[in-house]
């Protein structure tokens, strides 16, 4: 969950370094993600059901990790389409 967001704003700081427009959009992905890892948490910390959050975390971790390559890949694709100034 940390390293994803990290890995988000480390690739925002790149791609403001090679001063490529960034349009800030949240990808459903992304929404998803942050649905499951709350309810997860919830399941959790409330121990309103009595059953094992494994699948609960593992859907978590698989949408936490499919936004995180989807924001991945938007930033490699914007940074692949700039026009950045390389040194000859």
């Amino acid at each position: 969950m940390i390293v994803r967001d990290c890995v988000i704003i480390g690739g925002l700081v790149i791609l403001r370094h090679c001063q490529v427009k960034i349009k800030i959009a949240p990808h459903w992905s992304g929404k998803v993600c942050t649905f499951t890892q709350m309810f997860a948490l919830g399941w959790v910390m409330l121990h309103v059901v009595d059953q094992s959050p494994l699948y609960v975390c593992i859907l978590s971790g698989f949408f936490t990790v499919w936004s995180g390559v989807e924001y991945v890949r938007q930033g490699w694709q914007l940074l692949k389409t700039a026009d950045v100034h390389r040194p000859h």
